[in-house]
C-alpha cells in the first residue's frame, strides 16, 4: 500500500501535485506552503527552508531531485507568481500562499482509491518505508525529514519480533565455526 501512495504522488498532475510531490520529499506542509522562489536555487539544485518556517527553528538546506527539479521549473514557466519574493504554490484566489489543502487531499485520495489519511502521514509514511522496506539508517531518514534529535526518527521503526533474532543469528554465524570445518 505505501508503495502505491507513493506512485500516486509522483504520477499525480492535478492542480495541487507539486505541492504533494514537495511533501512526498519529507517536508512539512508550513515548510513547504512557505517557500519563497527565492528559497530554491535552480542552478545548484537545492532549496532552503528558513528558520522561521522550520519546527526547529533552524535554517535548513536541501538537495532538488531531478523530478522535483523539473516540475518545478514547469510550475515556475506556468504560474503568474513567479518573482523572487512570491511563494512558490501562490493560491490564485487570493494572491497569497495555500492554508488548507485538506479537500484537495481527500480528492486526490479518493481519486486513487487509497485510503484516509492525513496530509502529515506523508512524513510518517517516507519515514516508516525508507527505514523498514528500504533498510535506510535512521540517521540518514532523520536528516532528510529533519527531525533534530534521532528520538523522533525511532518512532518509524516498525517493531518486529524477528529481528533481534536475525541479529543474533547473525553474530553467531559469524563467530561459530561449522562442524563439517572443524577438523
Amino acid at each position: 500500500m505505501q508503495k502505491n501512495i507513493i506512485k500516486a504522488i509522483v504520477n499525480n498532475k492535478d492542480k495541487y501535485s507539486n505541492i504533494f510531490l514537495f511533501l512526498l520529499h519529507g517536508r512539512r506542509k508550513n515548510e513547504v506552503l512557505s517557500l519563497k522562489w527565492k528559497d530554491i536555487d535552480f542552478k545548484n539544485e537545492s532549496y532552503i527552508i528558513r528558520s522561521e518556517n522550520c519546527k526547529i527553528s533552524k535554517t535548513m538546506e536541501y538537495s532538488l531531485t531531478p523530478l522535483l527539479k523539473d516540475r518545478l521549473k514547469l510550475h515556475f514557466e506556468w504560474t503568474f507568481f513567479n518573482s523572487e519574493e512570491d511563494f512558490v504554490f501562490t493560491n490564485p484566489d487570493t494572491a497569497n500562499k495555500y492554508i488548507d489543502l485538506r479537500r484537495a487531499w481527500n480528492n486526490f485520495l479518493n481519486k486513487n482509491n487509497l485510503p484516509k489519511m492525513r496530509l502529515h502521514d506523508i512524513r510518517h509514511l517516507i519515514g516508516t518505508y525508507a527505514i523498514n522496506h528500504l533498510g535506510l539508517s535512521m540517521e540518514s531518514v532523520m536528516l532528510t525529514l529533519g527531525h533534530s534529535n534521532i528520538t523522533t526518527t525511532h518512532g518509524y521503526l516498525t517493531r518486529n519480533k524477528n529481528l533481534s533474532k536475525m541479529v543474533i543469528n547473525s553474530i553467531l554465524e559469524s563467530v561459530i565455526t561449522p562442524l563439517n570445518n572443524n577438523n
